[in-house]
């Protein structure tokens, strides 16, 4: 898939793709390569019906030009990490 800018990957809620139900470990796996830097926060891939459903997320970090990778919890729906910046032109492969 190429996406442009305005461009992002929504994955609805269905019984098939429910991870983390009962506790349970999961990973999210994917390649993403960025060809420019961008002055406000993306959506790249989230899973959920709204912006505080976040099993899972990943935006691009408006700051430090990294991903910004978030997780609903029962302790808050905005938990995760920002991760280095991430090269432009250049692919790489990010696991969660």
């Amino acid at each position: 898939m190429r996406f442009q800018r305005d461009t992002t990957l929504k994955v609805e809620n269905t019984s098939v793709l429910e991870v983390g139900k009962d506790h349970s470990d999961f990973a999210v796996s994917f390649a993403y390569m960025s060809t420019a830097y961008i002055a406000s926060y993306t959506a790249l891939m989230h899973k959920g019906n709204t912006p505080s459903e976040r099993t899972f997320g990943f935006w691009r970090h408006k700051n430090n030009k990294g991903l910004h990778c978030r997780i609903s919890t029962s302790h808050s729906y905005n938990e995760g990490l920002n991760s280095d910046p991430i090269p432009l032109n250049k692919w790489v492969y990010i696991t969660v």
